[in-house]
């Protein structure tokens, strides 16, 4: 079973640091994508590499190796904008007014994701990452 979704949205008391306990390097981070407005695009997944901070923009960042995005169109932007020292910024709180634009490399921000287990994976857009 997929573990909860993290929702900056709607929190959940404990729901954030629940998640973000087991987002160490090798777990399948699974999130929603957001364009420059901050409207969803679709999901994504990406195996977590480390962790980290951004000093010139004050926040915790995740570092990423992009698997999967549910609209095969956004992969190649995936694959160039994700991959570190490219980073996601798993947000506590709606991101409308965090700014990033002091950032020393991009930052997505993130407002809804989760930790996945591989073996829990059955989407057809990611069944190419889960191992045989």
């Amino acid at each position: 079973m997929a573990a909860p979704w993290v929702d900056a949205h709607a929190p959940v008391p404990g729901a954030y640091d629940k998640a973000f306990s087991v987002a160490r390097t090798g777990a399948i981070l699974e999130f929603e994508l957001l364009d420059s407005d901050l409207a969803p695009r679709g999901l994504a997944m990406g195996e977590i590499i480390g962790q980290g901070f951004d000093c010139g923009a004050d926040v915790p960042v995740v570092y990423i190796s992009p698997l999967a995005t549910e609209d095969v169109r956004l992969m190649p932007w995936a694959a160039a904008n994700l991959t570190a020292p490219c980073s996601l910024h798993l947000s506590k709180v709606p991101t409308k007014a965090l700014d990033l634009s002091e950032a020393d490399n991009f930052i997505q921000k993130v407002e809804v994701w989760r930790v996945r287990d591989r073996d829990d994976i059955t989407e057809t857009w990611a069944a190419h990452i889960v191992c045989p």
